[in-house]
C-alpha cells in the first residue's frame, strides 16, 4: 500500500486498518477463546498491536503509548505521568522533525491550561456585545 506520494501506507489507509483491528479485537475474544483467557492477555492498543504485526513499531514497553497528533503518528515516552520524549512511528516514511517539540510544547508555560472564553461571552452568550472582543477578560470553564 502506498500514500499519495507513493512511499508507505496513507494516513487515511492508516487509519481504516486501526479502526478495523479494534473492532476485531473487540469481536476476536468472543469467538476465539473464554472470557477469561482474553482478560487475562495484556491490554494494547489497537494501532499498537497492528503497528507490531507489521513490525514497525517493535516491541512496545510499559511507559511507551503509541499515539498520534496532526504531525503524524509516534510513540510517546511517559514516566510517572507526564511525557518525556517522542520517536516518530516505523511506518511513517517521512516523520516531520516537529514531533520532537512534543514533550516541550505540553507543559510549556505560554500553554494555555483551562478553557477559557470571553467574559461577555459567557453571560450572554452569542447576543453579547461584540465591542469588548479584544479588551474584555477572559474566564475560565469549568
Amino acid at each position: 500500500m502506498s500514500g499519495k506520494n507513493g512511499k508507505g501506507m496513507g494516513r487515511r489507509t492508516f487509519l481504516k486498518s486501526v479502526v478495523g483491528a479494534g473492532a476485531a479485537a473487540m469481536v476476536a475474544p468472543s469467538l476465539l477463546g473464554s472470557k477469561a483467557a482474553a482478560q487475562s492477555a495484556p491490554k494494547t492498543s489497537a494501532a499498537a498491536r497492528y503497528a507490531r504485526s507489521l513490525d514497525w513499531a517493535g516491541a512496545l514497553t510499559p511507559s511507551e503509548k503509541l499515539t498520534a497528533s496532526h504531525w503524524g503518528a509516534f510513540i510517546a515516552q511517559v514516566e510517572d505521568g507526564k511525557l518525556v520524549a517522542v520517536k516518530p512511528f516505523g511506518g511513517d516514511r517521512a516523520p516531520v522533525p516537529m514531533l520532537q517539540a512534543l514533550p516541550g510544547r505540553v507543559y510549556a508555560r505560554s500553554r494555555i491550561q483551562y478553557p477559557m472564553v470571553r467574559e461577555g461571552f459567557l453571560k450572554k452568550g452569542a447576543a453579547s456585545d461584540r465591542t469588548g472582543r479584544g479588551s474584555e477578560r477572559f474566564v475560565r470553564v469549568s
